[in-house]
């Protein structure tokens, strides 16, 4: 079977965030230390060729070596196991060229549509012996890097055009589905990682502790992505859950200010909160309250001294709700890049600070589509930025939304 064919080559797919690369390369790295192997890696097709993605092997042009073992994953579709590439008959005679690589083992990556994006894959210069946690680890890389790619075609207006033809409960299944089997699995292994570092089952090495927390970080942070992908997934395809109800702003601002307290205060950082007691909201209130935790967690995240501020003001019918700063700040060149998914903009912060990159996708999606308003931002390098969110002060059902004058739109 040609490599063309599985591909899907006629068809456009959307192109890869530089972003993206960099959370896989966090992945390879980790499933590198856990299974012990002496390199992973991320392989894509292009037209007829494989070519390396992301690699935790310093010369990454040596990893080419495992091109034909990939080329096999992606031509079958399926996952592919040499244990030792020595004592295989059909390895030696058909790769003798490979004498590198002793142990392989593979899974293919898919676009929802069933074509092959590339593999994923472990190789080792010794015999492999594919443990349970590895391929379970493997698995789930597998499946937040394939989510990755189906958040990336809903964005994509090509592919959001045919996910029409999906009804909704096929819809809900999917999300569901993909939501259990990411995160009980992250669970778990988030879970596990605790109970080694804290010596639970007994003492570990530095290089062992090292090893560990590798796999911690990244599994916390694929916990984060799966969550943020799930709830992108909702929007695109119309399955959220949308109540509108009346609730106090000043409340709520303050219940989303009392869970980031606590990390602002470790960076010296103040949150002040000043909305008038009477602004009182008819609206979906968990979905405000989603988007105003995104902004004052940024807030957090890129400031590094100063005041937070939470201000509100009404006008008529509209509530303004702003989010001040005295950050880092954004250039205006990348402002127009702010609410792109998967985006997350160069600063000198950006190593030192996790995230997603689709933080402030989800808050203009929510915030357009649910709320019925828009946000908007101001912002100068190293003076700070304001965000504001522009919603009305009553909405009943999601049919009103349409009829709203959208503010900053």
């Amino acid at each position: 079977m040609d490599i063309r064919s599985v591909c899907n080559i006629g068809i456009k797919k959307p192109d890869i965030p530089k972003e993206l690369f960099k959370k896989w390369l966090e992945m390879v790295d980790s499933l590198t230390c856990v299974a012990d192997v002496s390199y992973s890696l991320v392989v894509r097709a292009v037209s007829e060729k494989i070519e390396v993605v992301c690699t935790s092997k310093i010369d990454a042009s040596k990893s080419l070596e495992s091109e034909l073992y990939s080329e096999s994953v992606i031509r079958e579709k399926s996952a592919l196991y040499i244990e030792n590439s020595l004592k295989d008959e059909c390895c030696n005679s058909n790769n003798s060229d490979l004498t590198q690589i002793v142990g392989y083992y593979g899974e293919p990556l898919l676009w929802s549509d069933n074509s092959v994006f590339g593999a994923i894959c472990i190789v080792d210069n010794k015999e492999l012996i594919l443990t349970d946690i590895s391929k379970q680890l493997l698995g789930i890389f597998r499946g937040s890097i394939e989510n990755s790619l189906r958040i990336l075609e809903l964005t994509h207006v090509d592919a959001v055009e045919n996910h029409q033809s999906y009804n909704d409960k096929n819809k809900s299944i999917f999300i569901s589905s993909m939501s259990h089997e990411l995160r009980t699995p992250l669970n778990s292994i988030i879970g596990f990682t605790g109970l080694i570092l804290n010596d639970i089952v007994g003492p570990i090495s530095d290089l062992q502790r090292d090893y560990i927390q590798r796999v911690e970080k990244s599994g916390k942070h694929l916990l984060l992505l799966t969550t943020d992908i799930v709830e992108v997934l909702k929007i695109e395809v119309g399955v959220i859950i949308i109540k509108y109800e009346p609730f106090n702003l000043n409340v709520l601002a303050g219940e989303v200010v009392k869970i980031m307290e606590e990390e602002a205060h470790k960076k010296g950082l103040q949150l002040a909160v000043n909305i008038p007691n009477n602004i009182e909201l008819y609206s979906d209130r968990i979905h405000l309250k989603q988007c105003l935790f995104n902004l004052i967690s940024n807030a957090v995240k890129y400031s590094e001294s100063g005041v937070i501020n939470v201000t509100s003001e009404c006008d008529e019918k509209l509530v303004k709700i702003s989010i001040s700063d005295n950050g880092i700040g954004i250039s205006q060149n990348n402002l127009i890049r702010l609410y792109q998914p998967f985006e997350r903009l160069e600063s000198q912060l950006k190593e030192k600070v996790a995230g997603t990159g689709l933080g402030l996708y989800i808050t203009q999606k929510l915030t357009r589509e649910v709320l019925g308003g828009d946000v908007s931002c101001i912002s100068k390098i190293d003076e700070g930025s304001t965000f504001t969110l522009n919603i009305p002060q009553h909405v009943e059902n999601i049919h009103d939304i349409q009829n709203i004058s959208k503010v900053s739109r």
